[in-house]
């Protein structure tokens, strides 16, 4: 999307469709909902280029969730939004006339976000945070954001005042970045590169165990002011993983710690090769499985996936940043790309921040299930919570079976599908339809009317498979009511 003058000086929006494996879909979408893609400023109203932004913003699972007549008119989810605000944003620029049009639907976004409160700043005193937010400033670290204690014992960063939408809440140059690069090039470094059994992942681990322990590092006030215990599921109890026992989540955290623990045993002779060589500097307490642990959940919890002017990507630490925390309704969704020219990496926000409010990122839109494997967190109600649904053929005459492959084959319906918050989306309904009724054809689209009736046929085999599923079977209520509420009078 970009901004161009006309030769009578009118500014005009044009909404550009990313070219990739979507972009014919959602063309389809612009064509079908009658959206413009070139709109000329000033606007009456921001709804027009909402709706442009929301289709043209659209990831591959929100368009399996899409319905058929959904007009784009209302906000499609909490990930899809922030995108499309953000991307008008970009384009508006700072035209006060302009920016007031987002206001009413920064609002409703804002609304829907946990407003937060008890904040309490550490700028002051002995705070370790403190201590990090000083360091900060003398690493070239630019921030209005100030490190905060919330209710709950959470710490964050929040706004010390009102931040209009476009703020840049943290500047951090590049040579404070910590990646496998900043391993490799220290003392360390090539002492590690020794070994080939040590990749690029592993290197930065096993620097970062010894590095935290260094009073000298330039980066002592950022080793000092992470977590002594860092939580997630790869340092859940056997006891707190058993209570997880017959779901999803059992099974993904169990194979990943068991997936750590092995790593662990693969690299413990060289960890005990350190400390024979080294033992003047190298103590064994350093190296250690919960040592260890500790370092690969920071990576995987505080790592950043940073794209550099050149077009590659590293995994970094990003120093202060790392306070950010997450949150499904975030200010800030834009902070991966480096500035080719500033050697940059900025944070800006793409809504306002009031005065004394946390200040929220986005990981990404993630469930629950993989919160809590990575982060150690889980949200309630979560918006990108999904529940796994495997559909399967049924077991008929041989003829049968072969139309029904060809045909969902032919149409591109799967059988392995996603239960959201709100209303089922179509192929899922589609390849019930198919597959529950042994006369049934294909439909190009099904009525709402037809959808309801479907979902009430399906209500208690869903609620039977999700039961076990801890604070998922709203889900299917939800869908039915949804659906109740649309069809009222049909």
């Amino acid at each position: 999307m970009q901004m161009e003058n006309d030769r009578v000086c009118r500014r005009v929006l044009r909404f550009e469709v990313a070219v990739n494996d979507l972009a014919d879909h959602k063309r389809r979408l612009l064509e079908a909902n009658q959206v413009r893609t070139e709109l000329t400023l000033p606007l009456e109203s921001a709804v027009e280029p909402l709706r442009a932004a929301r289709i043209t913003s659209l990831s591959n699972d929100e368009l399996y969730n899409l319905r058929i007549d959904d007009d784009f008119c209302d906000a499609i989810n909490p990930r899809n939004e922030a995108a499309a605000l953000a991307m008008l944003l970009g384009k508006l620029g700072s035209q006060p006339q302009d920016l007031q049009l987002l206001d009413k639907f920064y609002k409703a976004y804002a609304d829907q976000a946990s407003p937060g409160s008890g904040v309490c700043y550490c700028t002051e005193g002995g705070h370790k945070e403190n201590a990090l937010y000083r360091w900060a400033a003398s690493s070239g670290i630019e921030t209005r954001l100030q490190p905060a204690m919330f209710d709950g014992g959470i710490r964050g960063l929040a706004a010390p005042t009102d931040l209009p939408a476009g703020s840049e809440t943290i500047r951090v140059p590049q040579a404070v970045l910590i990646s496998h690069e900043t391993a490799k090039s220290s003392d360390l470094g090539p002492v590690l590169m020794q070994f080939p059994q040590l990749g690029d992942d592993s290197i930065a681990v096993v620097w970062t165990m010894v590095e935290r322990h260094d009073a000298d590092s330039p980066r002592a006030p950022f080793w000092k002011s992470l977590p002594e215990q860092l939580h997630s599921g790869l340092s859940m109890s056997d006891s707190l993983l058993q209570t997880l026992q017959g779901t999803p989540a059992y099974a993904e955290i169990d194979t990943s710690r068991k997936h750590v623990e092995q790593q662990y045993r693969d690299i413990k002779p060289i960890l005990e090769a350190l400390v024979a060589a080294y033992p003047a500097y190298m103590q064994p307490e350093w190296f250690t499985w919960p040592a260890y642990l500790w370092a690969v959940q920071l990576w995987y919890a505080y790592a950043m996936q940073v794209r550099w002017p050149d077009g590659s990507s590293q995994e970094c630490l990003v120093p202060y940043a790392s306070l950010l925390n997450h949150a499904p309704y975030p200010h800030i969704i834009q902070y991966g790309q480096l500035d080719p020219d500033t050697r940059v990496l900025s944070f800006p926000s793409f809504r306002p921040t009031s005065k004394d409010q946390q200040c929220f990122l986005s990981y990404g839109p993630l469930p629950n299930l993989k919160l809590l494997l990575f982060y150690g967190i889980a949200i309630s109600h979560n918006p990108h919570d999904t529940v796994p649904l495997q559909l399967q053929i049924p077991h008929s005459n041989s003829v049968r079976q072969a139309e029904l492959h060809d045909m969902l084959a032919r149409h591109n319906i799967p059988l392995q599908h996603k239960l959201c918050a709100g209303r089922l989306p179509v192929s899922l309904l589609q390849a019930a339809s198919l597959l529950g009724d042994s006369k049934a054809g294909l439909q190009d689209s099904i009525a709402r009317c037809q959808e309801l009736q479907l979902l009430k046929r399906l209500e208690p085999m869903l609620k039977s498979v999700y039961t076990f599923v801890s604070g998922q079977a709203h889900i299917v209520d939800c869908a039915v009511q949804q659906l109740a509420q649309d069809t009222h009078g049909c």
